[in-house]
């Protein structure tokens, strides 16, 4: 038994390098696909933009947001939703489509993407400058931003 052990290493002995090397580029091949399939989900870092990383962004409307809840508010408001935000939201469950569901959003204690507190600022803030993904609606008034927030306030 011993003698076929030795026999074995003095034959792969010399082949000892080669084998060292290919681990090496087996380790190194593993190490850079995974930081490449990091880098191509998270679009080369592009999801934390540049000004929340230097200071975090201030509110979009000063003074707060009226929480509307008269019934022609929160009507615009579904309506302003299926039109803008309906293709990429589910507003009746917390399912991801696109983006993540709205039941509940302004109930829950944060955002889901942001983990920022959901208050009706930081929703307006969201719809007017977004925190990932999701495209910027800063051509909205300042009353559709709040009908889509007394609409969200219902869910």
């Amino acid at each position: 038994m011993k003698f076929s052990i030795l026999r074995v290493y003095t034959h792969f002995y010399n082949q000892v390098k080669i084998i060292g090397i290919l681990i090496a580029l087996l380790t190194f091949g593993m190490f850079a696909t995974s930081g490449g399939y990091y880098l191509l989900i998270t679009k080369f870092g592009a999801d934390k933009a540049f000004s929340m990383i230097k200071e975090p962004q201030k509110e979009v409307l000063k003074g707060g947001i009226v929480l509307k809840t008269d019934p022609e508010s929160i009507r615009k408001g579904k309506e302003l939703y299926e039109s803008k935000c309906y293709f990429c939201h589910d507003a009746y469950s917390n399912k991801r489509e696109v983006g993540p569901g709205h039941k509940g959003i302004l109930k829950n204690p944060f955002l889901p993407v942001s983990k920022k507190p959901a208050t009706p600022e930081n929703v307006a803030n969201q719809i007017r400058k977004p925190y990932k993904d999701m495209p910027s609606f800063s051509y909205l008034s300042d009353e559709d931003v709040e009908n889509i927030i007394a609409f969200l306030n219902t869910l």
